[in-house]
């Protein structure tokens, strides 16, 4: 069991889903029984069970792998996966199975950005080792996970649990951690920290575990790894991983750091640097600085490193009003069973030195995200802005935006932020994917990267009674390509499968490729926002991509599709535009609004409420 508290509490794998491969025996069932029995007289381990069922679930995972019968369930088939171009999402499923994927992480190759490589938790294959998705094309095409080569094995008497981050350094090599427990420990409960390299993404070598087997005495969590890439650092190519340690006799939470100067060989810890962690962050700064991010109880809090890691002081705080509680006690949207998220903080920095900052917070009617700038290491921080609205009059301050990943391409020195969001819908629940341009001071439109919303609050992924979607999204950029990652679900299907999207697909050998299935800001036109919406006069703007300079119409349908009347026809030019709209007089409801060029078209559902 020592592993179990990780995934019960913090939910890092869905126990849920994972109980459905689970075969029951009658001498399983009475160990089980007798270990209920003995640890609901120690309070600090009867609270888990009586959190649930999920504790007692992952307990017979554990009972089973002990007398061999713990294996590994059946994953999909190995392929090629034919990316559709035109209106379909990309989807890279880990399995077959009906388990649910989430918590995801991307990674390009910083000597080839034709490759690749993202990962996710996923609870039907966690026995056979971490999923790999790939692509050797610059996105086109995807690898399915299946057996050895497209999973990311653990070492000897290892059992992955997940959270998994990838990263690559300046000499192409992916660096991917991810959290493992020791099966042949005498310390009940604590897990470790495991690190892999890779050049190609296909072939993995691990280069051991962050904590010492002698001192896998704690429970580590949500670990993020990173790799100094600064050419002015006199740490160059240098590690770091950082994560929650929880100290197993009060289960409170610190922020500890590692650096390995060998590719991960050995490890250097630099324990309790902030007290009460959650969901920490390390990013590198232009010499080598190092900067660590974290939310303690509603306060964030960002803190700067001078000497590699060793002393730090804070450069940021910010307090926040937490989110309502779930039935399980932890902050949740979209009402008590909705999914469970948390405000964190994140950030990166520019080729300037300067740091992109963006953190989570509850306004009393929706989880937003702010963002702030400082070019001087934190001496002077910019107004904060609210993410996802481009348009002032805005009224979308009352639309849920969480998850924010914040990451720079350091080559062309672009910042963005990838979050989900439920800003398109008036009712606030269905939940898309969002990338936003950051600069000092906002004034690029928000683009969808998801083309497909999905209902959060369905996922059948149950942690004590609520959905669960994960815990955090990811993304990368590097040479002009840019790379998301997340977490959707396919129709009415109800498990989340993985998405990916990249906004430049590379060509393939002499072949031109075509613009990828969910690149909405390079080949396909886009209604970023319609303002004010609802409708209450007669009047809205409307905000609209254009890939190139071309004649458009924008017309109004009713929500089952008949044309009501032309609105404007014209000429926009490429990039973004405002149309101003003189609205009809039609009784108020449900409309959407279509934008149409030579690009194709688009369209976006507008209330009028007179």
């Amino acid at each position: 069991m020592r592993y179990l508290i990780l995934l019960v509490t913090l939910c890092v794998i869905s126990a849920a889903s994972l109980a459905q491969t689970l075969p029951r025996y009658p001498q399983v069932e009475e160990r089980i029984a007798e270990i209920k029995k003995r640890e609901l007289a120690d309070p600090k381990k009867a609270k888990f069970w009586r959190k649930g069922d999920s504790y007692e679930r992952l307990v017979r995972m554990h009972i089973l792998h002990d007398i061999g019968l713990f294996k590994a369930t059946p994953s999909a088939k190995s392929d090629e996966t034919e990316i559709l171009f035109a209106e379909k999402d990309t989807v890279v499923n880990a399995s077959n199975t009906t388990t649910s994927q989430d918590e995801t992480t991307i990674s390009i190759n910083r000597k080839n950005k034709k490759i690749i490589v993202a990962s996710a938790n996923d609870a039907g294959m966690y026995t056979g080792g971490m999923p790999i998705y790939r692509t050797s094309n610059g996105g086109k095409n995807w690898t399915k996970p299946s057996g050895s080569a497209r999973r990311v094995a653990s070492p000897q008497d290892y059992i992955p649990l997940g959270d998994p981050i990838i990263t690559c350094s300046n000499d192409g090599y992916f660096y991917f951690s991810y959290l493992t427990t020791n099966i042949t420990s005498s310390f009940a409960n604590t897990t470790n920290i495991t690190v892999a390299k890779s050049l190609d993404g296909l072939t993995w070598e691990h280069c051991g575990n962050v904590v010492p087997i002698e001192d896998e005495i704690n429970f580590e969590d949500k670990e993020v790894i990173c790799v100094d890439n600064s050419p002015g650092s006199q740490w160059k190519g240098r590690l770091y991983v950082i994560w929650n340690r929880f100290d197993m006799d009060s289960f409170e939470p610190m922020m500890a750091l590692a650096s390995s100067d060998d590719q991960g060989a050995t490890w250097k810890i630099t324990p309790d640097i902030v007290e009460g962690s959650s969901f920490p962050i390390v990013r590198i700064g232009l010499n080598g600085e190092v900067y660590a991010g974290t939310s303690v109880a509603e306060t964030h809090s960002v803190v700067l490193s001078t000497d590699g890691g060793s002393t730090f002081k804070e450069i940021f705080s910010m307090d926040f009003n937490d989110l309502p509680s779930n039935v399980e006690g932890r902050p949740s949207l979209k009402g008590e069973f909705g999914p469970r998220i948390y405000p964190f903080v994140s950030f990166d920095i520019d080729k300037a030195g300067g740091i992109h900052l963006v953190y989570g917070t509850w306004s009393g009617e929706a989880s937003q995200i702010h963002y702030t700038y400082t070019a001087d290491k934190g001496k002077n921080w910019s107004t904060s802005q609210i993410v996802g609205i481009a348009n002032p009059a805005s009224n979308d301050e009352e639309k849920d935006r969480f998850f924010p990943w914040v990451t720079v391409d350091q080559i062309t020195g672009e910042a963005y932020v990838l979050y989900y969001t439920s800003e398109h819908d008036p009712d606030n629940i269905m939940t898309t994917v969002m990338r936003q341009k950051l600069t000092p001071v906002l004034t690029e439109h928000p683009l969808p990267v998801a083309k497909t919303p999905f209902d959060p609050t369905v996922v059948d992924i149950s942690q004590s009674g609520t959905s669960f979607i994960g815990d955090y999204i990811g993304s990368d950029a590097h040479d002009s390509v840019y790379a998301a990652c997340w977490m959707g679900l396919q129709g009415s299907r109800k498990d989340g499968d993985v998405f990916v999207f990249v906004s430049n697909p590379l060509p393939q050998d002499s072949v031109t490729v075509s613009v990828g299935p969910t690149v909405v800001d390079g080949s396909v036109p886009v209604i970023s926002w319609i303002s004010p919406n609802p409708a209450k006069a007669d009047r809205v703007s409307v905000s609209y991509f254009s890939p190139t300079t071309t004649s458009i119409t924008a017309e109004l349908f009713t929500i089952d599709g008949k044309l009501l009347v032309s609105l404007y026809s014209g000429i926009a030019d490429e990039g973004t535009s405002t149309l101003d709209l003189h609205l009809p007089a039609v009784a108020n409801g449900s409309y959407f609004l279509k934008v149409t060029s030579q690009a194709g078209s688009a369209q976006r559902q507008i209330v009028i409420a007179r």
